[in-house]
This record gives structure tokens, sequence and C-alpha cells, in this order.
């Protein structure tokens, strides 16, 4: 036999029971995660870069990042910048200098109108020129510009600083190579205006390089490694300066003159 009928819910209590009975009893639906950006073949390249730059893989840097240009032409926008600025620099720091002006004169209106390129286009012309007091000035204007703020991408700053060093580097190094091939002696302050070093710096750099300071007269004298690996001064070496050296010489000091 049946039991008495359950009486129906009548406080307050039973009725709120009741109502969790008739609730579903389903799992919540995690939230779905937001649909991530698609990256274009400039933003996937650019980790490649980054480890070649870590590298000084500099060449193979030029062949990656001339690849994706080619590849990308149909992909606007100021992600271009992640390769065309460190195919710039790479083109500059193995004294290319002739691709260098053609990457940036290639990229679009609106991007070269841009802060980062036009320096970058400045820093070229006064490398092209071997205009020693330009090149470190702009070197310096593109310093700013990568601190500033407001710079649209971190990554690409951080970059092309570690660049900015290496071409400088490679700058001065070609630098002494010319002025030492000529056996001349030099001013401090016109070594100074080559090299582009605050004063601390200056002496350390030039006797790493085998230079001899006279500290009475302020010259600069190269040492000259002949074919028997001794080391002779200019003074004591009767070969010819060569004619482009002293026309670089010679426009140098008219500039500190001005």
């Amino acid at each position: 036999m049946a039991g008495p009928p359950t009486p129906p819910p009548t406080t307050a209590a039973e009725l709120l029971d009741e109502e969790k009975d008739r609730e579903p009893t389903t799992a919540p639906v995690p939230p779905e995660d937001p649909p991530q950006p698609k990256q274009d073949s400039y933003q996937l390249v650019f980790p490649t870069i980054v480890d070649l730059i870590s590298k000084r893989d500099f060449r193979e840097l030029i062949n990656i990042a001339e690849r994706t240009e080619i590849n990308s032409e149909n992909e606007p926008g100021q992600s271009q910048l992640l390769v065309a600025a460190p195919l710039v620099l790479a083109y500059l720091i193995l004294d290319d200098l002739a691709p260098a002006r053609y990457a940036l004169t290639r990229l679009p209106a609106d991007l070269l109108a841009l802060p980062l390129p036009q320096v970058l286009l400045k820093l070229l012309v006064s490398s092209s020129e071997r205009n020693h007091v330009k090149v470190y000035s702009h070197a310096e204007e593109l310093s700013g510009i990568l601190s500033e703020p407001d710079f649209p991408q971190e990554e690409l700053a951080s970059v092309i600083s570690g660049m900015l060093e290496a071409f400088l580097d490679s700058f001065r190094h070609r630098t002494f190579v010319l002025l030492s091939k000529a056996y001349v002696s030099i001013p401090l302050s016109l070594m100074q205006m080559y090299l582009g070093l605050p004063g601390d710096q200056l002496l350390p750099t030039v006797q790493k390089h085998n230079w001899s300071y006279d500290a009475s007269t302020q010259i600069l004298t190269p040492s000259v490694v002949d074919s028997n690996s001794e080391v002779r001064t200019a003074s004591e070496d009767k070969s010819p300066s060569s004619l482009d050296t002293f026309r670089l010489v010679a426009n140098s000091v008219a500039k500190l003159e001005m």
C-alpha cells in the first residue's frame, strides 16, 4: 500500500528547497578566449631576425629580410619596419650603401615619412659622404627616437639600438683602417671628431688600435704592422699617404676650423 501523500511545502524554507530541486544541474560554460590577431609575414619573421642579430650574422639577415620583402609586397602596414629597419642597418654595418638606399626608398610613402626611416635615411647619406660629425649626430638622433615613450614597437626599438651600436663600431673600425693606411699623425681633437667618443673613452680606444699619444703636442700617431708583423711608427715608415685619405683629413680639418 502507498503511504500517505507528501504534504505540499508551506514554509519559506520548504518552498526554497523545492525551487532548488527544479533548477538544472548543467555545468557552467567557461568563457571563450578572445581570438588572437593574425600575424603578417613581417611579424612572423621578426623572431628569426632577432636571433640572427644576436649571432651577428648580418649577411643571412639580409638574405631573409630581402626575401620577406619580395614575398610580402601586398601586406602594407607599419609592421614592415620590423624587417626594413634591421635590413637597412645590416647593410650599413657591412658598408653596402647602395642596397641600403634602395631598401629605404622602396618603402611606401607613408612609411618613409615616419621619423624612424627619415633618420635612417640621414644616417645613410652621412655615411655615404663619410661625414663623421653628422654620422654621430644622426646616430644620437636615432637613439632619441627609439627611447621616446610613444615609440610604437618596443621590441623593434631594442633591436635597432643594438644594431646601431654595431654600426658605430664598424664605422669607427673602418676609420681606423683608413687613417692607419695613411701613416699620418693626427691631432687629438681631430681624432675625437672622427670617432665621436667622449674624452675618457678616446685614448683607451686609440691605444687599443696601437696608436701612440704624445701628451706634450696632443698628437696621435698610428703604428703600422709590416709583413713580418713588426710594429713601426709612421715617422719610421716612408710609404706615401693615399690621396683619398689626405683629402679626408684636409676636409675634416677645414670643418673643424669653420
